[in-house]
């Protein structure tokens, strides 16, 4: 079983959140601070999340949907469709069903930070 574990991007401060603390309070809402040392805020609104796959890539690195990749000498997008972890570009190839377990990756950014990794 793999272990289950997000990450947030602040929307307004530009960067992951690591100051704090971060909750899900039932199915759309997300608390950052300390429930013993109020106050607590709701930041769903200028949150975005990202799910860890489970993986690492060649450097013991952990990957993460929207996190940007280099496989097969290009980079990519890891999306998650279906219940499962892909890379954009094997999404848009209807012959292929490779899941992203299935290829060797390093991790060289994300969609927040560097997205400009990904203009070709």
């Amino acid at each position: 079983m793999r272990e289950i574990k997000f990450r947030f991007w602040d929307m307004k401060r530009k960067r992951f959140i690591d100051d704090c603390d971060v909750y899900f309070v039932g199915e759309n809402c997300i608390l950052a601070g300390d429930f013993n040392n109020p106050p607590v805020l709701d930041i769903t609104e200028n949150v975005l999340v990202s799910e860890f796959t489970g993986l690492k890539d060649s450097n013991d690195v952990p990957i993460y949907e929207g996190d940007i990749v280099i496989s097969i000498g290009s980079k990519d997008k890891v999306v998650y469709k279906d219940g499962a972890f892909y890379l954009e570009s094997l999404l848009k190839r209807p012959q292929s069903d490779e899941l992203l377990s299935e290829i060797i990756v390093e991790v060289v950014g994300n969609i927040y930070e560097t997205p400009h990794l990904l203009n070709k």
